[in-house]
């Protein structure tokens, strides 16, 4: 299951589990929802207004996606436009 969201997956900010679990819904997994603990971390580098915008930008590509038919089969197509979040500077995973 892993394997077929992530193949057609091409957003690596702040929207990417809302692409994945879009996908996940699109092609009838089921969807849990799992309590985790959270703590604010001193230093965080979000930043409201900036990354906001670039979470709706990543909303805009993830609709746009799915309109051209982008998720919904499991074969990955050769014309897909990956999302690019590089004005976000993002550290690496």
């Amino acid at each position: 299951m892993a394997a077929d969201l992530f193949e057609v997956s091409s957003i690596d900010g702040y929207g990417f589990d809302l692409e994945l679990l879009y996908v996940a819904q699109q092609r009838g997994y089921r969807i849990a929802e799992i309590p985790v603990n959270w703590s604010h971390q001193r230093g965080s580098k979000f930043r409201g207004l900036r990354d906001g915008l670039a979470m709706l930008r990543e909303l805009a590509m993830i609709r746009r996606n799915a309109a051209k038919g982008y998720y919904s089969s499991p074969s990955h197509p050769q014309n897909f436009h990956p999302a690019t979040v590089s004005p976000l500077r993002l550290p690496p995973r």
